[in-house]
């Protein structure tokens, strides 16, 4: 899409908000200042038009065409995103160019939500598709009339819906072509672009590192593991940082622990948790946040062959604990431990938060599409919780009691990755939290559920959704 604040003629469909006061339907107040108002909503209720939530109404009137957008009255920004995602899929359908589009004149976060509702409907991931004729790139043109004011936040939203989109890209492309070189190169090539100091760790690097656990994971495959870090200084009076440590488990087989048919078509997904930090990074740098940033991607496939990993081994991790394996489908834990260990030793971390698709549990506990939020820090899930309302990318914390962390106390080993039948999620955090260092603030983002949808819904496509790159971008911009 392309955005335009505009403040001049009327150009294409002119996309109008209406609700219901006083059982009267009415325009947002300043919405459309002409003095035929009343006129169109008359000609718009002779059409059977009640402004409903996510009802449209279109009609050509008096030569120029109207497509008229039913909100609530007490409206929230989610029902806005929803309504206008609506509208964009009429446009789109229509093949219309160019519409104009009008707002309440207090509405800043209403033009915030309506980007988000548009810009992020504005997804198709076509690249595997033989193309057709009427697949020919469609791009739409908004001229939004509000203040010139909002120029500036326009360039914001959209940057950071397209940065939602770009993850999305990530999530959804082939597995056999997005293996951890590949991905940790989308990395490098950002930071060269930029500028910025980078480091990717092969798997001799691995093991000089004592980074067994992800060597571990990635034994079974011919596309061997990596780690790569990158760095950005925005606050220069500070040598404090905040660590984001993604999960990027390029495919998941489950190893030994074979996932089943059903559950095994979509594990290319199960590198969501680094495309999610690598889109919130990318976008913190590209819009100069006043913040310490360290990025980690901790890559691998979980692939199954005679040099897999093995049920029954007790690892050394690379901060010294001996960890069990009891299952090789709980590998996710398993290269975020050996990441969080190393980014704690070579920079000084304020906050850890780590995104990753870490437990079905997750899914059964809260869902399809909400985010489970655990960690060691009251404000720092407080924060993450009020931003993820704010985007309604929603969190929902779970604890980490003494009982979870009895749980993956391990006979051989330290610890075991796995905590049995019960509690998943909590326990999978537990394990986590054993290599989090003394006060080091940290919170975990099991985005299991969110990440992938199965069929699309509103400005949710099908497949890699991106869910989390918006809620860390709103807290990040307050850190």
């Amino acid at each position: 899409m392309e955005w335009v604040v505009w403040s001049g003629d009327y150009k294409g469909c002119i996309l109008l908000p209406c609700y219901v006061k006083d059982k009267e339907i009415q325009f947002f107040a300043h919405a459309f200042p002409l003095d035929k108002e009343t006129e169109i909503l008359n000609f718009a209720k002779a059409l059977y038009f009640k402004a409903e939530q996510e009802e449209l109404c279109s009609f050509l009137y008096e030569g120029k065409f109207f497509l008229l957008a039913g909100l609530k009255e007490l409206y929230s920004s989610e029902d806005v995103r929803r309504v206008y995602s609506c509208a964009f899929a009429f446009l789109k359908k229509k093949k219309i160019l160019e519409f104009s589009l009008f707002v309440p004149s207090e509405g800043k976060e209403t033009v915030r939500a309506i980007v988000d509702g548009m810009e992020l409907s504005d997804y198709s991931f076509q690249k595997y598709r033989k193309a057709e004729a009427e697949d020919s790139e469609h791009i739409l043109s908004c001229f939004l009339h509000v203040s010139s004011q909002l120029t500036s936040d326009l360039a914001v939203w959209t940057l950071i819906a397209r940065q939602t989109k770009y993850a999305r890209d990530l999530i959804n492309a082939n597995a056999s072509e997005l293996y951890p070189e590949v991905l940790v190169g989308e990395l490098s090539s950002f930071c060269e672009k930029e500028n910025l100091e980078y480091e990717v760790l092969d798997e001799k690097e691995l093991e000089k590192e004592r980074m067994n656990l992800l060597l571990a994971v990635g034994s079974g495959s011919v596309h061997p593991p990596r780690l790569a870090l990158a760095s950005y200084r925005g606050n220069p009076d500070s040598d404090e940082y905040v660590a984001l440590v993604g999960k990027g488990i390029t495919f998941d087989t489950g190893g030994v622990n074979l996932k089943p048919t059903g559950y095994v078509e979509a594990m290319k997904c199960d590198m969501a948790g680094a495309a999610v930090a690598l889109s919130v990074f990318q976008a913190a740098v590209k819009l100069t946040f006043r913040c310490n940033l360290v990025l980690v991607l901790s890559s691998a496939e979980n692939a199954l062959s005679g040099s897999s990993y093995l049920p029954g081994d007790v690892l050394r991790a690379r901060s010294g604990l001996g960890v069990e394996i009891l299952n090789t489908d709980a590998e996710g834990r398993l290269v975020l431990a050996d990441a969080f260990d190393y980014v704690q030793e070579k920079w000084k971390v304020k906050i850890l938060v780590d995104l990753a698709t870490l437990t079905g549990a997750c899914l059964v506990a809260l869902g399809p599409k909400l985010i489970a939020l655990l960690g060691n820090d009251v404000a720092l899930k407080k924060a993450l919780f009020d931003a993820g309302e704010t985007v309604y990318e929603q969190t929902w914390e779970l604890p980490i009691y003494e009982e979870h962390q009895e749980a993956i106390k391990g006979t051989f080993g330290n610890i075991k990755n796995q905590g049995g039948k019960y509690g998943g999620v909590s326990t999978a955090a537990a394990f986590l939290q054993a290599f989090v260092r003394d006060g080091v603030s940290w919170a975990h983002l099991d985005i299991a559920g969110a990440a992938y949808s199965e069929k699309a819904e509103n400005y949710w496509p099908q497949a890699g959704t991106g869910r989390g790159v918006r809620l860390l971008l709103e807290w990040l911009k307050d850190v």
